[in-house]
């Protein structure tokens, strides 16, 4: 059985994933139904959204023991989704799967499986469709390279990879509840980057929207 490594860090698989992508024999579509995006994605990557699950380590650990991995990354307590990518030993291959706790109310549920998605769109190079439907969908002109330029360097691997999928996992709230209840997510709920991420979002949005005006 194929050797596989399982691992939660996504900025530190994102070169690979490019690597992948150029390898590839083609691409085929994938939708991420939170943010209810369609992208392309390589056929060297396979992609699969495995719903509810009960207990995220067990979860994942089952997973690896089945898969023959070689080693599997520990969830906090605090984690209610996760984005768990596997490699081939020669890393020309690799499976991501997406799974997460069922929430208290359909706003939670949106922004944990948007959250996820978006570290998807991280890891593949793909967070320029993610630009694009936030500009068209809510008027948010969000450039996620100027993001990741600030918060660049190892000692902010984890705050950036963060950040960047909370922008994500508010924009799912914001387009299916609206604003207000996007905003309830930004201010309410207690990690360590989702507060960075609403002013970021808040902001953004703001200059968006007053920019727009002043072209009519």
């Amino acid at each position: 059985m194929a050797e596989h490594k399982v691992h939660s860090r996504i900025d530190e698989l994102f070169n690979s994933f490019l690597g992948l992508g150029t390898r590839g024999t083609g691409e085929y579509k994938v939708h991420l139904a939170a943010l209810d995006l369609e992208v392309p994605v390589s056929t060297n990557v396979s992609y699969s959204d495995d719903g509810y699950q009960t207990d995220l380590n067990e979860y994942c650990n089952n997973f690896a023991i089945r898969q023959g991995a070689m080693s599997m990354s520990k969830l906090p307590s605090s984690a209610q989704g996760c984005c768990d990518v596997a490699f081939t030993a020669d890393r020309r291959r690799a499976w991501v799967r997406l799974f997460y706790l069922k929430q208290a109310s359909p706003e939670l549920d949106t922004h944990v499986r948007a959250h996820e998605e978006t570290h998807f769109l991280h890891a593949i190079g793909k967070l320029d469709y993610l630009s694009q439907v936030m500009n068209q969908r809510v008027g948010l002109s969000l450039d996620f390279k100027k993001v990741q330029e600030y918060y660049a360097g190892d000692a902010l691997l984890e705050k950036r990879r963060e950040i960047i999928a909370e922008l994500g996992g508010i924009f799912g709230v914001h387009q299916l509840y609206g604003f207000d209840s996007a905003r309830n997510i930004g201010l309410m709920m207690r990690n360590r980057y989702i507060g960075t991420a609403w002013q970021i979002y808040e902001s953004t949005l703001r200059r968006s929207r007053e920019k727009a005006r002043n072209f009519k």
